[in-house]
């Protein structure tokens, strides 16, 4: 007997495994992480007050609508989303004033103003 301790290598782990097992330890989450990301996007997207979005110069609906129709097809979805929460995003926070930081103000869209500026 070795006095090696067991070890559990991931690709050891799969070899023992049927193709349905793999499929499901491996293929669903990276389903599920190709998805997350640009419904992620849309529900920001979505949630943001018309005014922002005038504010920054960009279509509400147009961002929305390209996150959602790249959502079928995987690998635009994911770079549409990153496109969106790395460029279009920061732009809408500086549009409620925010200055893409968090916690720096927060827009009242009943009174169309910010509050808890200092």
């Amino acid at each position: 007997m070795s006095n090696r301790p067991a070890t559990i290598s991931l690709f050891g782990f799969l070899n023992q495994m049927g193709p349905m097992e793999v499929l499901v330890v491996v293929g669903v989450p990276a389903l599920l992480a190709t998805l997350a990301l640009p419904i992620w996007g849309i529900i920001d997207a979505a949630g943001r007050p018309d005014v922002q979005w005038t504010t920054a110069g960009q279509s509400k609906g147009l961002w929305i609508a390209l996150m959602a129709v790249g959502t079928v097809f995987r690998g635009a979805g994911i770079v549409l989303s990153i496109v969106y929460l790395a460029a279009i995003r920061p732009k809408l926070e500086a549009a409620r004033g925010g200055g893409g930081e968090i916690g720096k103000g927060r827009f009242d869209a009943e009174s169309s103003s910010l509050s808890g500026q200092e």
